[in-house]
């Protein structure tokens, strides 16, 4: 019998990975090279061969995933934007303003419908206030940009709605028979009450018809049928009051806030405006009301002063 003593050493397999590893799908340069495991046998299973040899590659190959986020691959956050459209500075203070409008012991005529339409419906009165006076459909002007685009539909002799803000204009016909409206310049918020200039015709042939209209920039537009029926708009920073007589600003920022209040013309009755200004804290709510009181017999409609956002 041979003497296993001298039996010749018995030497381990070189044990190799298959194939480098291809690290240019995720992160771009790990260090990482083809492995080659030499040695002896450490409990090498020697019926499969490469155990160890994929265990070390795939160690490395974890290890090289935790590079540093740069800062091209960081998120980016979306810009924020106030009421119609005004950027808003994350570091920038900011509070609300809710403004109501009102205009007590309204006179009954102006409650009242003027007569009726050529189509014979009755005409929109002047206006309908609240029970506590609150005036609806008055704009609420602030120093700034109007952005969107306002949408008026033409009914039968009527217009909807009565007030609105917008950069540009997009009127749609409701009816099933041509129309023709006139569109007016009516002044900007420094001149609410300027005679209408540059009329145009529009026209609209069929229902769902739909025509629109670039706007310049801060100013003030009436459109009207030929029934007398009429809507405002406003191609600068404002709000249309809500049923109740009330607009609510938001990311104001904090210090004083000039607002006007105006109640454009309609149904023979001249345009009212007021101006006002409150205080506007971090966080909080600032709150202001403000009365279209009729002025005295030989008083402008509109109060003398700066408008929002114009030159002293």
């Amino acid at each position: 019998m041979n003497d296993p003593k001298l039996a010749p050493p018995r030497h381990a397999p070189v044990v190799t990975a298959p194939h480098p590893i291809d690290t240019h799908g995720s992160d771009h340069d790990h260090g990482i090279v083809p492995v080659h495991v030499h040695g002896h046998d450490h409990g090498i299973d020697h019926g499969h061969g490469h155990g160890h040899g994929y265990l070390i590659l795939l160690l490395l190959a974890a290890c090289g995933g935790n590079k540093a986020r740069t800062v091209d691959d960081a998120p980016r956050a979306p810009v924020a934007h106030g009421d119609a459209g005004v950027p808003r500075d994350a570091a920038v203070a900011t509070g609300e303003a809710q403004i109501r409008v009102e205009w007590p012991d309204v006179p009954v005529a102006l409650r009242a419908s003027p007569g009726r339409t050529p189509c014979n419906t009755p005409r929109s009165p002047r206006l309908a206030p609240t029970t506590t006076w609150g005036v609806p459909d008055a704009f609420v002007l602030a120093e700034g940009k109007a952005t969107g685009t306002a949408r008026i539909v033409a009914g039968e002799c009527a217009l909807s709605p009565r007030a609105v803000v917008g950069a540009s204009l997009e009127i749609v016909s409701a009816v099933d028979h041509p129309i023709k409206l006139a569109l007016s310049r009516r002044g900007d918020p420094a001149h609410l009450d300027a005679a209408a200039t540059n009329p145009r015709t529009i026209e609209l042939p069929i229902a769902g018809h739909e025509v629109t209209v670039a706007l310049d920039d801060g100013a003030i537009y009436e459109l009207a049928t030929d029934g007398g029926e009429t809507t405002w708009i406003v191609a600068a920073r404002a709000l249309v009051t809500d049923a109740t007589g009330q607009v609510h600003y938001r990311d104001v920022p904090v210090g004083p806030f000039a607002v006007t209040a105006w109640l454009p013309p309609r149904n023979g009755d001249p345009g009212h405006a007021t101006r006002g200004k409150l205080e506007v804290a971090t966080g909080a709510l600032g709150e202001l009301t403000l009365g279209l009181v009729p002025p005295a017999a030989g008083s402008p409609a509109v109060p003398p002063g700066p408008a929002p956002g114009s030159p002293p």
